[in-house]
């Protein structure tokens, strides 16, 4: 899923590079929702250490606890956008993604 980081969680089926960074993130692309909206999910330890301060971090931009056995941890985006998203909480908000 992130070729330079040390975990590989999911397909990793998106990588996004930021402008301002030189990190490549990744997520995975999932089953849209129910009006057919995309779906990406990102492991919280690409936001912060622990899941209670990554989901409280992600909330501020729309993200919700993922509750998918295959993906334990994981954070999920409803979003057309998800670069937009993973900047957001990388600059905004101060995450390590």
């Amino acid at each position: 899923m992130v070729s330079s980081h040390k975990h590989s969680y999911g397909l990793g089926n998106s990588t996004f590079k930021l402008i301002d960074d030189s990190n490549t993130y990744g997520c995975d692309l999932i089953d849209s929702d129910i009006n057919g909206n995309p779906r990406y999910v990102l492991h919280y330890e690409f936001i912060a250490p622990t899941f209670d301060k990554a989901l409280s971090i992600a909330k501020l931009v729309g993200g919700r606890k993922y509750r998918g056995k295959w993906f334990s941890g994981g954070i999920v985006f409803t979003t057309y956008n998800i670069h937009d998203i993973l900047k957001n909480v990388v600059v905004n908000y101060g995450g390590k993604v």
